[in-house]
């Protein structure tokens, strides 16, 4: 079953969801799992890596200010041709209500074990994954919560207009 329907199913009309509706969620889905075999490892569906990068640069805004958030953004946004935000673009970005949201939740998610591994998604510049790893296992740490981390998508942003382009070149 897909994520959207999922959602359809239990009500939401968009594939945003409260952490609370999330863990809700997944404590169901725990318990039903481990009644079936308690040896069974249990994994959230991840979330990605625009989400946690969203979380990391915030953190670094607060403790390291803007320039180093923005150093560690173009880091991770640096592949494939994205393009990167400004200093005060990313600074607003932050700033947004709906990041705001996708920033506590990556939070949430991490320093919450309901699972019994962290499950996410990487698409980004690879020179942003080891802080980004460096970040949850803090996080994960501080709140008592370590697991082990899986990257179930792990990838390249291919700007798909470069691609069209490159073929048409050939």
């Amino acid at each position: 079953i897909g994520v959207a329907e999922l959602h359809r199913k239990i009500g939401h009309k968009k594939t945003a969801v409260s952490y609370a509706e999330y863990r809700k969620l997944l404590v169901t889905a725990r318990q039903a799992i481990k009644s079936v075999n308690r040896k069974l490892v249990v994994s959230g569906p991840g979330f990605s890596d625009g989400s946690l990068a969203l979380a990391v640069a915030d953190h670094l805004n607060r403790e390291e200010g803007l320039a180093v958030a923005h150093r560690f953004w173009v880091k991770w946004k640096n592949s494939g041709g994205r393009p990167v935000e400004s200093r005060l673009g990313l600074y607003r970005l932050i700033n947004k209500s709906e990041s705001k949201r996708r920033i506590e939740f990556v939070r949430q998610t991490i320093r919450d074990s309901v699972t019994d591994v962290l499950q996410l998604h990487y698409y980004g510049g690879w020179k942003a994954l080891e802080p980004m790893l460096r970040w949850i296992r803090q996080h994960m740490q501080e709140s008592g919560s370590v697991r082990p981390i899986v990257a179930s998508e792990v990838g390249f942003f291919v700007d798909t207009d470069l691609v069209k382009a490159d073929k048409k070149a050939v």
